[in-house]
């Protein structure tokens, strides 16, 4: 029951209403965070390193993620090498949104989203390099065994490089940004999956250059951080 009183000492309630608090163990939807800190909030997030040579980091406005040059971070039929950082959440509706600073200039430089419902089952989309131009990539993933989705080309391979990723049941949309403001569609496909996981990943493959990707912001589009980096941090 609510009950507000007035400056005239006035009381209204409203009727009893019941509800039910979801116990600890239940994961939330998609949590947003802004990376404006110079730790990584353990609290919500958890870095996978398969190689244990990838580099994880914050400098107060963004998340650093790194791989060096001469090992593959690649993520395909060998399974999933990249460094990432994810986050636990339900298996429900959602549309989360990653501002890259970071560009793919060079070839198999590559960073995105991974979502995941478990090592052998789970979506991969992502910014890559290729002969000097940045494609948009997104491939599905079953029992290991990968399916390339969407490859296309951008004409251009500045940053910001803007993703969403949209869930509507079992259907999976991606798109692309290069303002924040104008969306282009690349891949719309159907896929069963119970997630427990999202996150963000860097790579590389090929001749295995260095790569580190610069995460702006990591947002659900329904609960966004406003202002983002809105509180001044200096790290030492």
């Amino acid at each position: 029951q609510i009950t507000a009183v007035d400056g005239n000492g006035n009381s209204s309630s409203t009727p009893d209403a019941t509800f039910t608090t979801l116990d600890g163990s239940s994961p939330p939807g998609v949590v947003s965070d802004d990376f404006n800190a110079c730790a990584v909030n353990d609290a919500l997030w958890s870095f996978v390193d398969p190689r244990g040579d990838g580099g994880v980091a914050m400098n107060g406005t963004q998340l650093v993620l790194s791989v060096p040059a001469g090992t593959s971070h690649d993520v395909w039929s060998g399974g999933n090498m990249a460094p990432r950082l994810m986050q636990a959440v339900a298996d429900e509706d959602f549309e989360l949104e990653v501002k890259f600073e970071s560009t793919v200039s060079e070839q198999y430089e590559m960073q995105g989203i991974i979502v995941e419902q478990d090592g052998g089952n789970f979506l991969r989309f992502d910014f890559y390099g290729a002969g000097g131009q940045v494609r948009v990539f997104a491939a599905s993933f079953v029992g290991g065994s990968p399916t390339a989705i969407a490859d296309v080309g951008l004409s251009t391979v500045d940053q910001p490089l803007y993703m969403r990723i949209t869930r509507n049941g079992d259907t999976w949309t991606q798109s692309y940004s290069i303002d924040g403001a104008n969306w282009t569609a690349t891949a719309s496909f159907v896929r069963s999956l119970v997630v427990g996981q999202v996150g963000v990943f860097a790579g590389n493959s090929g001749s295995n250059p260095a790569h580190t990707a610069l995460v702006d912001y990591f947002f659900n589009t329904t609960a966004p951080i406003i202002p983002e980096d809105g509180q001044g941090v200096t790290c030492n």
